[in-house]
Order: structure tokens, then sequence, then C-alpha cells
């Protein structure tokens, strides 16, 4: 099963604006995290495009498991 851990600031428009980290290994509490994304906001280094977080919004674990049915590489 994949993880993937999922930051979600707003904008200065009050829109969502997502971040994706994949294979997640760590746990992380929320205190953790939410001091991480606000430190995340303090350096501004977050500019994807237009969508410029300015707040946190939420955190959250997605997993995800992927059944093959078949696969033509040799």
């Amino acid at each position: 099963m994949t993880e993937t851990l999922e930051l979600v600031f707003y904008d200065e428009t009050d829109k969502l604006c997502k971040f994706a980290l994949n294979d997640v290994t760590s746990q992380l509490s929320e205190p953790k995290l939410r001091d991480i994304m606000k430190r995340l906001l303090e350096l501004d280094i977050l500019r994807p495009g237009k969508k410029i977080p300015k707040k946190v919004h939420s955190a959250q674990i997605i997993s995800r498991t992927t059944r093959p049915i078949f696969n033509d590489n040799k």
C-alpha cells in the first residue's frame, strides 16, 4: 500500500492549494505537522504557480492500494 501526505493551504483568494509528498514513512502528529506547515509558509518557498499558499488548512494521509491486472513490460 502506498501512502501520500497531502498538505492543504489557502491561497490569497481563499482557494485551496494542495501539495503531495509520496511514500510517507514516519508518523507525524498534528502539532508537529502544523508547525512544519507554518514554517513552510514563513519561508515563502511554496510557489507552484499563480496560487501562492498563505494559510494552513489541513493535512491528510492518503492510502492507496494498486492491484495490477497485467503488465506487458519485458
